[in-house]
């Protein structure tokens, strides 16, 4: 709340969020900062380190490796073409279709039930593991698939829910009907983008 103040009554930034929709990370906060320049960006992140951690993996890195690969264009007006015939704007949209600056995601299966936030969705810490399944009544038929399992107490201020983490489980608000993400139900995981590989089928 302080820095929202500081950057856009005193630094005079443009406010594009103040809060965000989900667990860990609610009071996360972006401008942009008018320079002689340029606009320079401006994440203000949560306190809680892991509320920092997810928020980073989630919005700062993407940010980044987006700049990074924008780096080879022409510093172009958005409404400019670049070099390659495209906006800014067009090469964003290009850029999250082919989720080329986002992270990997996969399907996994629960290894056992996980509470729902009944206030906003969350993205659970979790570890990754392979296992090999028999297809039905065909015993010599085997697939394989990942399963997840939370770290632990999911706490913001528990940094020891990051350790061993493999990837962020996406988990909806819970409500009176589905209070709990249960055993053997399949969600989707956002790999970490130190370990941002696809998990693809699993086939060996």
């Amino acid at each position: 709340d302080i820095m929202e103040h500081v950057l856009t009554q005193n630094l005079h930034a443009k406010l594009h969020f103040g809060r965000l929709h989900m667990k860990p990370g609610k009071p996360t906060t972006f401008c942009t900062l008018p320079t002689p320049t340029t606009n320079c960006l401006v994440f203000a992140m949560p306190g809680n380190p892991v509320s920092a951690c997810v928020c980073t993996q989630l919005l700062v890195q993407p940010c980044v490796r987006f700049l990074l690969l924008h780096s080879n264009h022409n510093n172009n007006d958005n409404d400019d073409p670049d070099i390659h015939g495209e906006s800014v704007d067009d090469m964003v949209d290009r850029m999250i279709d082919n989720a080329s600056v986002l992270h990997a995601e996969d399907e996994v299966v629960l290894t056992h039930d996980i509470k729902l936030d009944f206030e906003r969705p969350e993205y659970h810490r979790v570890r990754l593991s392979r296992q090999r399944r028999t297809n039905g009544l065909d015993k010599r038929t085997t697939t394989w698939v990942w399963e997840a399992a939370s770290t632990g107490t999911q706490r913001s201020s528990r940094l020891m829910s990051m350790l061993q983490a493999d990837g962020l489980l996406a988990l909806p608000r819970g409500t009176v009907q589905k209070p709990k993400a249960l055993k053997g139900e399949v969600y989707t995981v956002l790999r970490l983008l130190h370990n941002n590989v696809s998990l693809g089928n699993g086939d060996i």
